[in-house]
């Protein structure tokens, strides 16, 4: 039934979908939960589990490893650098939202760094980069910094989402930052893209729903809000992205 009414909704209003009722949208994905997008999505990489994803680490935006950098040589050095290193960003990926989570700013920038270094093209680190600058953007003191770091915060997301357009953080945040921004009309196709990515998310509905009434819509606002009570019930509390995928080698 769920599946219908979200189907229905998504035809009449374009991409429309919101959050739960009822549910506070964290102002965060959850630690971990958002991979680097490299390969398998594994957040911190068991060391005893080896993930070959058939792709060499520079070809996923990694620093380049020569097969004898870890003394090894053979087939099994290049999955080796690839485990390395994955494990090394994610790591670092997973302190900088532990700091944002804190308002520890002044020590989310170098692990971001960090992270950058070992895979300079990996979405999630333009996404936290903006996350970083829009934390930065409500603690400033005059309007002059505060603009200045919303353009900043733009820029690193819209990296991320050039990076990989189905980042619903990404699209979420930047949503956020055009509502701050007074700009409904982008806020509006942000959550109407969020809605077409991921559409049995309650979450994205019920904002979707505020967007619209916050523009006077207030009938697709309402059936926005229906499709979010319908989903309620079946949206998990925790992404099931969250999960950490990882298959030996040898299967």
């Amino acid at each position: 039934m769920e599946v219908l009414v979200s189907r229905k909704l998504y035809v009449r209003l374009c991409y429309p979908r919101t959050p739960s009722v009822g549910r506070e949208l964290s102002s965060a994905a959850p630690l971990f939960a958002n991979p680097l997008g490299i390969g398998i999505g594994t957040p911190i990489v068991n060391p005893s589990v080896v993930v070959d994803s058939g792709m060499s680490v520079s070809e996923a935006g990694g620093q380049s490893v020569s097969s004898g950098s870890y003394g090894g040589g053979g087939a099994s050095s290049p999955t080796a650098a690839w485990t390395r290193f994955r494990a090394q960003a994610n790591m670092w990926m997973a302190l900088a939202e532990l700091f944002l989570a804190e308002g520890r700013l002044s020590e989310v920038a170098p692990c971001v760094e960090q992270a950058t270094t070992l895979f300079p093209h990996a979405h999630q680190a333009f996404y936290l980069k903006g996350r970083l600058f829009m934390a930065r953007a409500e603690k400033a003191t005059d309007e002059a910094t505060a603009l200045k770091f919303r353009s900043e915060a733009n820029a690193s997301l819209l990296s991320a989402l050039a990076l990989c357009p189905s980042h619903t953080p990404s699209l979420f945040h930047l949503a956020k930052l055009y509502t701050s921004e007074g700009n409904t009309v982008m806020a509006e196709l942000m959550y109407k893209e969020l809605v077409r990515v991921d559409p049995l998310n309650c979450q994205w509905w019920q904002n979707l729903g505020c967007c619209l009434m916050r523009r006077g819509n207030a009938v697709q606002a309402m059936d926005c809000y229906a499709a979010a009570s319908q989903l309620d019930r079946s949206t998990p509390l925790v992404p099931f992205a969250s999960i950490p995928l990882a298959f030996p080698s040898s299967v």
